[in-house]
């Protein structure tokens, strides 16, 4: 991952700040959850912002558990621009049930879409429930990140 893709990648996540949150099960006929113009879900818009650099194909899409099986750990203490956190929880059996990703923009925050549920799908259920595509403090969810990945080609 070089410096070049990291800042390319910052840059293009804060051009979809305020972009609203949106979910679809896949059985709607729009273009998805990883669209600038229809919204986004929590790995839609990670998904987008890593095809936008290479890191992913073209047409590839990772649920928040695909993000954890795709890319490598990060190595070292904190997260570092350009990772990825997963947000979950350890099952009894030890395994890992990922339920939302966000993409890290400094050592202190990261960009995500979040606020949402599933079926959101109007702008007016996304500005009622303050559903976006927003700067959050990385601290803010500290406690449900179970791991964290720096992507790669």
């Amino acid at each position: 991952m070089s410096y070049q893709d990291v800042s390319t990648a910052i840059r293009y996540a804060w051009s979809l700040i305020g972009s609203r949150y949106y979910w679809t099960d896949g059985s709607m006929p729009s273009a998805g959850n990883d669209d600038p113009v229809f919204g986004f879900d929590c790995s839609g818009f990670v998904s987008e912002i890593c095809r936008a650099v290479g890191w992913l194909g073209p047409y590839e899409r990772l649920s928040s558990d695909g993000f954890l099986e795709r890319f490598p750990r990060a190595t070292g203490s904190r997260p570092k621009p350009g990772d990825i956190l997963i947000y979950g929880r350890r099952l009894d059996d030890g395994t890992l049930d990922a339920y939302h990703v966000s993409f890290v923009i400094g050592p202190e925050h990261i960009i995500e879409a979040g606020g949402g549920g599933r079926g959101v799908d109007t702008d007016a259920e996304a500005a009622a429930l303050n559903a976006f595509v927003r700067v959050r403090p990385i601290e803010f969810r500290a406690s449900e990140i179970i791991a964290c990945v720096t992507p790669d080609k």
